[in-house]
């Protein structure tokens, strides 16, 4: 949870400085600043994503090996799941790419840590919804995806005539799209903050059921 919100941080940040880039060459192109001063500022904005992305690998690593753990958990306990435990790791890495076989594992195992069940009994599959978990799917996977695809167009047009000189690089850059990026990066706090809440009602509810301390 603590990497998860230190990584939603770091891609709020990364995005704004992505988006002061994109501004810079939009300025560049305009004539309203030097050459030396986009590239410097080319320099900066790649190193912070760089640095940005560690904090979310290590995120997502830590997210797979405790999904797993509440996947190996229930099977142990009797509860006959659809999703075998290495849908755990592998579901976050197959198609589609919209985080919809993660979103079917979590609704299993939420349903499966039903406390008021006997462990062979299948009646866990008739409890109650986690509604939480629709929200992040939204946040973390719809949002993003569809942001993704409206800069990607501009970018990719851009890219088509793309030469080496900085004229050009700026022309790319400046078609990521400022507003763009400032809301993924706000999405990406708001998806860290949901997952952070659905991870201690997940967490809570299995430690019940477990009785693990």
């Amino acid at each position: 949870m603590i990497l998860t919100a230190v990584a939603g941080v770091a891609s709020l940040a990364s995005a704004v400085l992505s988006a002061n880039l994109a501004a810079k060459a939009q300025d560049y192109l305009d004539g309203r600043i030097s050459e030396d001063a986009f590239l410097d500022a080319n320099e900066i904005a790649p190193l912070v994503q760089l640095l940005s992305a560690g904090p979310l690998v290590a995120a997502g690593v830590f997210g797979v090996i405790w999904m797993y753990r509440l996947a190996t958990n229930v099977r142990t306990l009797g509860r006959a799941t659809t999703f075998a435990p290495i849908f755990a790791i592998f579901g976050w890495m197959l198609p589609p790419f919209l985080f919809i076989l993660p979103l079917l594992i979590l609704r299993e195992l939420w349903k499966a840590s039903y406390l008021d069940n006997p462990p062979s009994s299948n009646g866990w599959r008739a409890s109650g919804e986690n509604r939480l978990l629709y929200l992040w799917f939204v946040v973390y996977g719809v949002i993003p995806a569809t942001l993704t695809a409206v800069s990607l167009e501009s970018v990719f047009n851009a890219a088509l005539n793309l030469d080496t000189d900085t004229r050009s690089i700026a022309e790319v850059t400046a078609s990521m799209g400022g507003a763009e990026l400032i809301i993924g990066g706000v999405f990406s706090v708001v998806s860290a903050v949901v997952w952070i809440l659905l991870v201690k009602q997940f967490t809570a509810r299995h430690v019940a059921l477990t009785g693990e301390r």
